[in-house]
């Protein structure tokens, strides 16, 4: 809550007149005549907090205020604060309460184990079975070393990333880099690992996770296996960018009268987090399908399959017969859309029924909700409860 409002108290006190005469007041103004009503409404809101506070709170935060300001590295400074907020928010309210009643030398140490847990839990939301924490190390490190290494023949299938790759953070790229190997068909094949490579992987894994290989192997599922080890690796070292409440409140105002129904039900702060969920979805499968797009032909698994053919086999892809629906395949999920609920299966007693065919489309923001094409006037995004 201290980083919360000190990140609005930047402003409040500037706009409060605390700066008179300083350069950041116009700037601060500017900021403020720019706001949304919603924003607005919030800020007066965490402004009444501020005067409300002790007035030895208030001075604390004025010192912070002031060292801030002079520091010559003040923007990583503040950048760092805001990125603790953001991950403040994004913690349940019980361990949010239960971390900020921690002293500073605990409250560390707090925090470490809960990027830990949330690291593990994006690992097992997105994996087949759970690895450890050193496996998962592992993985991480011996995919950001392959695709770095072949980082040149990437390039040559994905040409439109070519004009902005020099202007591009490292840490960018090597995402970027990643998500070709794993998720763009012509790149997986080009960059199929050599038994060497595989080999060198396989030796550093736990003995758990290698008789997980072995198992998958011998019953068929080692490429799915292994491509859900990769993605979920992908996926854990990464965090989600933060999403304003315009996004929020424009995706929800495409939501279908049933989605909403479902998302009302909850509490103010799961349904953000639910509804937020839901919007990074949305624009993952969109970003997949457009850098997808230039490659229709379809091919063999990015792990343990050799160019051209199955596993063990020398029949190219396209004499196998067709198989089952991917959503009938033992350990497959079906394709589309994630059904509306919690991870794991269990339904909240707001959540539809069980015959329910999933989540229905989300249409992009701006498309038309229904034939009609009219945005039905009570469809806001309930405000935000302020702590």
């Amino acid at each position: 809550m201290f980083i919360t409002m000190l990140s609005a108290s930047m402003l409040i006190l500037v706009i409060a007149g605390w700066t008179e005469g300083d350069p950041a007041d116009s700037e601060a103004r500017q900021r403020l005549s720019a706001m949304s009503a919603a924003e607005k409404q919030e800020l007066d809101a965490k402004r009444a907090r501020f005067y409300a506070m002790p007035e030895n709170d208030q001075q604390r935060l004025r010192q912070v205020h002031r060292d801030l300001s002079e520091a010559d590295d003040r923007e990583q400074l503040q950048q760092i604060m805001q990125n603790y907020a953001k991950w403040l928010r994004s913690l349940q309210s019980g361990a949010r309460a239960e971390l900020v009643s921690l002293p500073p030398e605990s409250r560390i140490e707090r925090i470490k184990q809960l990027l830990q847990e949330q690291e593990s839990w994006r690992m097992r939301k997105y994996a087949m079975s759970e690895l450890t924490p050193d496996d998962r190390a592992v993985i991480v490190k011996w995919m950001e070393e392959f695709v770095s290494a072949h980082e040149e023949q990437i390039l040559e299938r994905m040409p439109h990333w070519k004009q902005r790759w020099d202007s591009l953070p490292p840490a960018q790229r090597l995402n970027m880099l990643i998500f070709a190997a794993t998720a763009i068909r012509p790149v997986r094949e080009l960059l199929l690992p050599t038994e060497e490579e595989m080999n060198l992987l396989k030796k550093q894994l736990s003995g758990s996770a290698r008789q997980e290989l072995s198992r998958a192997e011998k019953e068929g599922r080692l490429p799915e296996l292994a491509e859900r080890w990769l993605r979920a690796a992908m996926l854990s070292r990464r965090a989600l960018p933060e999403v304003s409440r315009e996004e929020l409140q424009q995706f929800y105002s495409d939501l279908d009268q049933r989605q909403r129904e479902y998302l009302e039900n909850m509490s103010a702060e799961r349904m953000e987090q639910e509804l937020t969920r839901l919007y990074h979805f949305e624009r993952y499968r969109r970003f997949v399908d457009a850098e997808r797009a230039p490659f229709s032909r379809s091919g063999g698994s990015w792990w343990g399959r050799p160019r051209g053919g199955r596993p063990g086999t020398d029949r190219p892809d396209g004499d196998r017969p067709p198989g089952p629906p991917s959503g009938d395949r033992p350990g497959m999920p079906r394709p589309g859309p994630p059904r509306f609920g919690p991870p794991g299966g269990e339904h909240p007693s707001s959540s539809p029924p069980g015959d329910h065919p999933g989540m229905p489309h989300l249409g992009p923001p701006g498309d038309p909700p229904g034939p009609s094409g009219k945005q039905p006037a009570d469809r806001r995004l309930p405000e935000r409860k302020v702590p």
